[in-house]
């Protein structure tokens, strides 16, 4: 058992004294895998690539956040490059309802990370992905909102 998974195996650094953290849901900014050389593409890479990730049951990181559609997944997000963040927030629940997953209706501070995480899961990335509008930022932006998070807090480099 990893005694030390609630605070992502740095618990003299992700450190919650009032308690007032109810998620171990964090967002996260990594570089862009393949960037281009295309101008829309790099001020797209100068933002970075948003995706959500979270301590799992192994006792390492479970992420969400990319979109493959060769994945036959349809319009879900596949899972992220959690190790790759170069900044992360930590997110908190807002109490707003799910909308997606196995905790669909109940309310964000009434559900588990786990029904949240499923949210995240299940949250489509829609329409065809550029640089300028529509991007993993704007999917992790409603996807933030339509799983009853807010991740407005400081931003930390993680280690």
């Amino acid at each position: 058992m990893n005694l030390y998974a609630f605070a992502l195996n740095r618990p003299t650094v992700l450190v919650d004294l009032l308690g007032l953290k109810p998620s171990s849901i964090e967002r996260c900014n990594r570089a862009i895998e393949n960037p281009s050389n295309d101008p829309v593409i790099g001020c797209a890479n100068m933002r970075g690539h948003d995706f959500f990730r979270w301590p799992d049951s192994n006792g390492g990181l479970g992420s969400v956040g990319l979109q493959d559609p060769n994945a036959g997944n349809g319009d879900k997000p596949q899972p992220d490059h959690p190790t790759n963040a170069r900044s992360c927030r930590s997110c908190e629940t807002t109490g707003s309802p799910i909308k997606y997953g196995k905790g669909a209706g109940k309310s964000s501070d009434s559900a588990s990370d786990a029904e949240i995480n499923d949210c995240l899961k299940n949250r489509p990335m829609s329409g065809s992905y550029n640089g300028l509008c529509n991007n993993c930022n704007s999917w992790a932006d409603g996807a933030e909102k339509d799983c009853g998070l807010s991740c407005n807090g400081n931003s930390y480099l993680p280690k």
